[in-house]
């Protein structure tokens, strides 16, 4: 799946065009994924709650082929949720 983000109200236009800002994996479980991935030796970011409601996030520091990186977890619901 390709997601296109483009902020209300903005078009894209010559002297702005599309940009690509990187990759987002899905995960059924966040830190399940980040455990894993910090045991092969990923250097990846604490697991924390994302901006939308019921998700969690982290991120791969180092990005995978020098692109940004991210696992997103959606309907987390409180399991694992930080206080």
């Amino acid at each position: 799946v390709m997601e296109v983000v483009l902020r209300l109200g903005e078009a894209e236009t010559a002297e702005r065009p599309d940009i690509f800002n990187g990759l987002a994996w899905g995960a059924a479980d966040a830190a399940a994924v980040q455990d894993r991935l910090q045991g092969l030796g990923f250097n990846v970011s604490e697991v924390r709650n994302g901006r939308k409601p019921g998700t969690r996030i982290f991120t791969l520091r180092e990005g995978v082929a020098f692109t940004p990186t991210v696992v997103l977890q959606q309907n987390a619901g409180t399991a694992g949720a930080e206080p």
